[in-house]
């Protein structure tokens, strides 16, 4: 027997009285044409999709030549739910895969120097910068730095973490998986 929509009556119903599982069932108009199905909770992950995001660091320290701006390159994943890196080529990339609004975060660790300036940029696409740091006053112990970017991304976009030192010669980033990192979340919506 079939009952139209306006007839059911789901107010009084008793609620379910725990968190939604992947076997409850939900009932769907299959393409709106007017033949109702039955659907796990489970397809709703498909539709729903989990905000794809990564984080990534480097095994080791990186060199970073006087008054050089570097792309840092980074051959680990502490995690990657959408292919959003390569280990293998420009290692130094966060690639959107789908368009939308980005939250990118990133940080470096310097070595300790007292002389000169200490720079960290996200750039976008190899041209243009969305946020910056610039450190006056280096110490002799190193420090660290953070930054967060919030940016719009078509598909295929990338940013890369850049730096630059004018210490008067080549001044390491140290590898520190928890400082020296690049990541990246896309926003739901």
């Amino acid at each position: 027997a079939s009952t139209l929509i306006d007839n059911l009556d789901i107010d009084g119903a008793t609620d379910i009285g725990a968190a939604i599982a992947d076997a409850d069932l939900f009932i769907i108009d299959d393409g709106a044409g007017g033949t109702n199905r039955k659907t796990a909770a489970s397809r709703l992950k498909t539709y729903i999709a989990a905000p794809a995001s990564a984080r990534v660091y480097n095994s080791g320290s990186q060199s970073i030549a006087n008054t050089t701006e570097v792309a840092l390159t980074f051959d680990s994943e502490e995690f990657d739910t959408d292919t959003i890196h390569d280990t293998s080529s420009n290692t130094s990339r966060l690639t959107a895969t789908t368009a939308g609004k980005y939250i990118i975060v990133g940080g470096v660790e310097w070595a300790g120097n007292t002389t000169g300036t200490r720079q960290m940029n996200i750039k976008h696409n190899n041209s243009s910068y969305i946020a910056g740091h610039h450190e006056l006053d280096p110490t002799a112990t190193g420090f660290y730095i953070t930054m967060t970017a919030v940016y719009d991304m078509s598909a295929s976009d990338y940013v890369e973490l850049v730096v630059y030192q004018d210490s008067g010669g080549s001044l390491n980033v140290t590898y520190n998986q928890k400082r020296t990192f690049l990541s990246m979340v896309r926003m739901p919506g």
